[in-house]
């Protein structure tokens, strides 16, 4: 799992996530647990909310809208989506 910090319009850092794992259940619930982490530890560095890109038809993406992420931008492949931290 990785974090890449991006910008949007309003200026504000928003960090990118970037996980990748093969589809098996044991994988998605490690998956769902380095998640959890990475936005509890975004979360307690201050960060305001978070993003990532997906595949639409990629199976994670009930999993993203499961933890609170949701679509902001939707392409003809992808759908970027938001997460904001608490």
């Amino acid at each position: 799992m990785g974090v890449i910090p991006q910008s949007f319009k309003s200026g504000e850092i928003t960090p990118q996530l970037a996980l990748y794992t093969i589809r098996t259940k044991t994988i998605s619930i490690i998956g769902a647990k380095l998640l959890k982490e990475k936005l509890e530890f975004l979360n307690d560095k201050g960060y305001r909310q978070v993003s990532l890109s997906v595949e639409k038809d990629n199976y994670a993406v009930k999993m993203y809208k499961n933890f609170g992420f949701t679509v902001i931008e939707e392409k003809e492949n992808d759908y970027l989506m938001l997460y904001r931290l608490k």
